[in-house]
Formats: C-alpha cells, sequence, structure tokens
C-alpha cells in the first residue's frame, strides 16, 4: 500500500484555490457593474434641471479656504457672507446653502487649493483622495500580507468599497 502523493494534493488544493479565488473576482466585478448602473440610474433621477454641480460637497471647503487665505475669518461663520463668497467663487452653487460648522482649523486643511480654480482645486483634492485612500489600504494589508497575498484582490475590494 503507497501513500498518496503530497505534492497532488498541493495542486489540487492550489487549483482550487485559483478557481475559488477567480469566482471571488468575478462576483467583485459584478457588484461593481452594478454599483455602476446604480449610480447612473439615481445620478439620473436626481439631477436638476441646470445639471448637475461636479463636486458639491467640495464647494463649501474651496469657499472657506479662499475666505481664509484672503483673511476674511469672519466670514467664516457668517451664513450670509459665507452663501454669497460661495455664489462669488462658484456661481453654479447658488442654490447650496452650507452651514458653517467646522472648526477654524479646516480652511487651513484646504488652504493649499485656495489659488486654483475651482476644477482645478476639485481634481487635486480628489487626486490627494484617491492617493490617502490607497496608502491607508497598503497599509493596513501589509502586516496581513501572508495571509493575503492575492493583490488583485485587494484592488478589487479597494475598487468596490
Amino acid at each position: 500500500m503507497s501513500l498518496p502523493d503530497a505534492s497532488v494534493d498541493r495542486s489540487r488544493m492550489a487549483a482550487s484555490s485559483k478557481r475559488r479565488t477567480r469566482r471571488h473576482v468575478m462576483l467583485v466585478a459584478l457588484m461593481i457593474g452594478a454599483a455602476a448602473i446604480m449610480v447612473g440610474a439615481i445620478d439620473r433621477a436626481t439631477r436638476r434641471t441646470e445639471g448637475p454641480l461636479r463636486g458639491a460637497d467640495f464647494v463649501h471647503f474651496y469657499t472657506l479656504a479662499h475666505l481664509a487665505s484672503t483673511h476674511r475669518v469672519s466670514a467664516l461663520y457668517d451664513m450670509k457672507a459665507l452663501h454669497e463668497a460661495q455664489v462669488a467663487l462658484v456661481p453654479e452653487s447658488k442654490n447650496f446653502l452650507y452651514p458653517a460648522v467646522y472648526p477654524p482649523q479646516i480652511p487651513l486643511l484646504f488652504a493649499p487649493v485656495a489659488g486654483m480654480s475651482y476644477e482645478t482645486a476639485l481634481a487635486v483634492w480628489t487626486v490627494l483622495t484617491i492617493v490617502g485612500y490607497a496608502v491607508i489600504l497598503w497599509s493596513a494589508w501589509k502586516p496581513v500580507s501572508a495571509l493575503l497575498p492575492n493583490r488583485g484582490l485587494l484592488a478589487v475590494t479597494a475598487l468596490v468599497f
């Protein structure tokens, strides 16, 4: 009676693991596709008549940065002055009213983009956010990389989140 060959068992396990990983990647890809369709449908359903303002949530931070860089600190906590400055900087944002709820350190965080146009500042902030997200993911994955060696699965999971 001969003992089973350990290398055959390992190759079967590896093949099984590859199939399972492929299935997971396909499932995640389907989830990303479904999410993209939902985002598109929601965007169309909620589109305003004058069209969407890209980065509508960034407008407030952009305005705070401009006010701080021009030393108009009192306007940071005056709703009317804040809205007037916002509309002067980004006229398409006239229908958006943001309350003054952030501490004075927040405008300093966004100060580097105060001298840029709104579109450029939004692009720079978006890139910085993506890079920051990637750094956080990498630093969280690195200690457990021996247990989770599949970088592709990490990337797909990051995209889904």
